[in-house]
């Protein structure tokens, strides 16, 4: 199909906005979670584009923990540990312009989660999950009829 086989409503109708998921979470957070590893879990509707992940330390991690930003697919698939220092106030990470799998976004069909998973309990410290993402994909596309 070309762009000129579309009627014009079809393509009004349709508007997708970007938002900014901003998740705070602290050691407890991460300490308390539950399943394998410590993770810290952020559901991803079905129809969603993440255009992008983030990570800002609002205060220091304590504990020599290293953080890894990924999915359900894998636990890196957004940042790996030497990406971000969360033991520096105020460092911020974005996962875009970087080189791994998801850095430069995915979208998700089914319901995913994006996660925080440390490789040791931290005993102090704060942050912000942000996940930049457009939603309402699923269902939008129609093909006209021939």
């Amino acid at each position: 199909m070309r762009y000129s086989d579309y009627a014009y409503d079809e393509f009004q109708k349709i508007l997708l906005v970007p938002e900014i998921e901003v998740i705070s979470f602290d050691y407890e957070d991460i300490a308390g979670a539950s399943g394998s590893g410590l993770t810290l879990k952020a559901p991803v509707e079905p129809g969603t584009l993440v255009l992008g992940v983030g990570l800002l330390i609002t205060d220091e991690f304590a504990t020599a923990t290293t953080f890894t930003l990924g999915d359900a697919d894998a636990a890196d698939s957004y940042s790996t540990t030497t990406d971000h220092a969360i033991g520096t106030l105020n460092n911020f990470y974005l996962s875009l312009g970087h080189d791994r799998a998801n850095a430069q976004g995915k979208y998700y069909a089914a319901l995913n989660h994006i996660k925080i998973t440390a490789d040791a309990a931290p005993s102090a410290g704060e942050g912000k999950l942000m996940i930049y993402k457009v939603k309402g994909f699923a269902g939008n596309w129609r093909v006209p009829a021939v």
